[in-house]
């Protein structure tokens, strides 16, 4: 699950993602709703951290016949000797997360609302 941890969406505010193998803190380096959305890893206790430099992700959506397009751009920067053995690795590390993620948009996005709210954001 990802949340704005200190409130209300924009540039320079932190975004925390959290999951069973841990915390991601991130900070919001473009805010223009509905359009794009970006940000960067500033730390995290997964287990990648140490080889990782940098992590950034870029949201681009734009309407679509009946829906939105959703393309995501994640850029990474591995330190280390082994950067050419971690690079694969994390890129499908990386895509598998990202499959999840967009399952559960799909799941949010096709099923009726719940009661009392919004779907969870977990699906």
């Amino acid at each position: 699950m990802c949340r704005l941890p200190d409130g209300p969406g924009e540039v320079d505010a932190a975004r925390q993602c959290v999951s069973e193998q841990g915390v991601v803190r991130q900070r919001i380096t473009v805010w223009e709703p509905p359009a794009r959305l970006a940000f960067h890893m500033e730390s995290t206790d997964l287990g990648f951290h140490r080889y990782v430099d940098y992590l950034g992700d870029l949201f681009e959506m734009a309407p679509a016949g009946h829906g939105t397009q959703v393309t995501r751009t994640t850029t990474v920067t591995v330190r280390g000797l082994g950067r050419a053995a971690l690079y694969p690795a994390l890129w499908v590390g990386l895509k598998s997360v990202h499959r999840f993620v967009f399952r559960n948009w799909q799941k949010m996005a096709l099923s009726p609302p719940r009661q009392g709210g919004a779907p969870s954001p977990t699906g």
